[in-house]
């Protein structure tokens, strides 16, 4: 059995005076009496002390932070609605510029380079139907999906030519 479970073991008993803890703190203090002085004289114990002194000279509790009807019933209950004050998430310098929602027309080199991947995609699925022209058709669809995916990904570049600066293409 072990010890916690063991009741049959003699556990020593408190005493009534409460002497026994006393005397055992008395003989901790003074075989830690340097230790403990140490830490007494130490800046971070100073500045803890110097910190709870300040924090005892000030008023836990300010009139002006109780409304005028705090304790009567004269002033309606205000709600969350009922907030006057300016947010601190809106501050004055906030330069918010709302979306446009809209769009200029798409470019007629987009749209080409989309039909080219589109037609490009298209072919190489259909020359596996048709074995006949597989080896042209999948040449000929491989180039056009090729130079349609890299027109399209060139065009959406920051650096593409018909951007504005500052544009980063994001729209909400």
């Amino acid at each position: 059995m072990t010890d916690t479970n063991n009741s049959n073991v003699p556990r020593p008993q408190p005493d009534d005076s409460g002497s026994s803890s006393e005397d055992m703190w008395r003989e901790f203090e003074k075989e830690h009496a340097q230790e403990l002085q140490d830490v007494a004289s130490s800046r971070s114990a100073k500045r803890f002390e110097r910190h709870i002194k300040r924090q005892r000279k000030k008023a836990l509790l300010s009139v002006d932070d109780l409304a005028n009807g705090a304790f009567t019933d004269d002033v309606p209950s205000s709600g969350p609605r009922d907030f006057t004050h300016s947010s601190v998430l809106s501050s004055p310098d906030d330069e918010f510029v709302p979306p446009d929602p809209h769009h200029e027309r798409p470019r007629a080199s987009i749209a080409v380079f989309a039909v080219l991947f589109v037609a490009g995609i298209l072919a190489i699925i259909a020359s596996t139907v048709v074995s006949g022209l597989t080896n042209t058709l999948v040449l000929v669809a491989g180039v056009s999906a090729v130079i349609g995916g890299v027109g399209l990904i060139n065009t959406r570049r920051p650096h593409a030519p018909g951007r504005r600066d500052g544009d980063d293409g994001a729209r909400v």
